[in-house]
């Protein structure tokens, strides 16, 4: 049996099987009788793990970090580069590693990297456009990119388009289509 007692008194008992008991000693300052009140939980082995596994997910965000779900020992830490990442394996000797997006090695520090870049897609400029904004896209499927202008449609359920500039009655794209290969503004001219 492993036996914690937090700052604030409270204590945590991890029996052999598990079970997890947690008790909060805290002083009543309602009560006319300011006595010591305790208050016990009792948690099963798996509501344990999963409670620990929250808390270290707290703390994992307020350090900027993300762990692997599939093998918990590798921590990604964003770069300042949107595309590369430092993976930290936590046992051993605390390996660390960089990683390109797109890296195709195949060891574990390319893995969960990886996993980081799926669960984090690159934004798409295209899906930011501002009204009236020409842009310059590559539809799947198509040879040549078209101009398209990102406008209000009153005609559609959704009410930010693409619609063609050459003919706007034909297909038009919302900003979140997959179908959008690749694009770039064209108008207004980015003044950077």
């Amino acid at each position: 049996m492993t036996e914690f007692t937090a700052s604030n008194g409270g204590t945590i008992r991890v029996e052999v099987g598990g079970r997890v008991t947690v008790t909060d000693h805290t002083r009543d300052r309602l009560s006319a009788i300011a006595e010591t009140i305790s208050r016990t939980a009792y948690l099963n082995k798996a509501q344990a793990s999963a409670l620990r596994e929250f808390f270290q997910h707290e703390r994992d965000e307020e350090l900027g970090r993300w762990r692997w779900s599939e093998n918990p020992d590798y921590v990604v830490y964003p770069a300042a580069v949107k595309s590369r990442v430092r993976v930290l394996r936590e046992t051993g000797m605390g390996d660390l590693e960089w990683v390109d997006r797109g890296d195709e090695r195949s060891y574990e520090f390319c893995h969960a990297a990886r996993a980081y870049f799926e669960a984090h897609p690159e934004r798409k400029p295209w899906r930011d456009a501002q009204q009236n904004e020409l842009w310059e896209l590559q539809i799947s499927g198509c040879h040549d990119p078209e101009i398209y202008r990102f406008a209000q449609d009153t005609t559609c359920a959704d009410s930010r388009v693409y619609r063609p500039v050459n003919n706007p009655k034909r297909v038009f794209f919302h900003p979140d289509s997959s179908l959008i290969a690749a694009g770039r503004r064209i108008w207004p001219e980015d003044a950077s």
